[in-house]
């Protein structure tokens, strides 16, 4: 695929259209690429999901009965990451073009608890990578309070992006219990932690979604495996 004075042409990577959404981008870059993008129909629906993603991620972010508020920026740095995760191969992205390399600009100053923040969900969300089995990789953990995600799987449950506590009686079965649910069993979570869901025990693991930027949200029993999903909730976030 070609280029035009240097600005990618389609198809577009999911990574390119999440900076560009997000504002990551030069402002002469996004000038000439946003027409391109918008002629561009399956770019426009990555940009749809796109937006769908950070109106739940502000809502979430503005709602007070939420423990953690998530500030703009880190919400837009979330929203990339989880594009990020369903990255596509041999499409254009920002590495092939030499004329932005180091000129994406993220807003800094935040704070130190914002920075670390963001770097939690790029460690954990982007710069991870998988085992070299290919299989899920998890932390088993047996100390860690259950979050009490109350009787309806929100987009709430995105506050739990990052977290990597699964609970000792699931992390051998982890692939298992993600495959009996119609899930890649070889997926990456994008977060995974026990909680509390209809005042029951349970796991909350979450994965990328069907489609780019979505994430899907499931509520499993702690014994979950291959002949028993022990399914309690799912739901498609985006």
């Amino acid at each position: 695929m070609g280029s035009r004075s240097g600005v990618p042409q389609p198809p577009y990577s999911v990574e390119l259209l999440a900076d560009l959404h997000a504002g990551a981008l030069p402002e002469d870059v996004a000038s000439e690429l946003w027409p391109l993008v918008r002629a561009d129909d399956d770019a426009m629906r990555t940009m749809s999901a796109l937006d769908r993603v950070a109106a739940q991620l502000g809502d979430l972010g503005r709602n007070t009965g939420v423990g953690t508020t998530i500030p703009d920026d880190v919400a837009a740095r979330m929203e990339a990451a989880i594009a990020r995760e369903h990255s596509l191969t041999s499409v254009t992205s920002l590495t092939s073009h030499p004329r932005f390399v180091n000129r994406r600009r993220w807003a800094l100053g935040a704070g130190a608890a914002v920075a670390a923040a963001v770097a939690v969900v790029f460690a954990v969300v982007v710069l991870r990578e998988p085992t070299p089995s290919g299989s899920v990789e998890a932390r088993p953990t047996s100390t860690v309070t259950p979050v009490d995600l109350g009787d309806e799987l929100a987009p709430t449950a995105l506050t739990l992006l990052g977290r990597q506590d699964v609970p000792s009686a699931l992390a051998g079965n982890l692939g298992e219990c993600l495959a009996a649910n119609g899930l890649n069993p070889a997926a990456k979570p994008l977060g995974a932690a026990p909680v509390t869901f209809r005042g029951q025990d349970a796991v909350l693991l979450l994965v990328g979604g069907p489609t780019p930027p979505t994430v899907t949200a499931v509520v499993v029993g702690t014994g979950c495996k291959a002949d028993d999903p022990q399914l309690r909730a799912r739901s498609d976030i985006g």
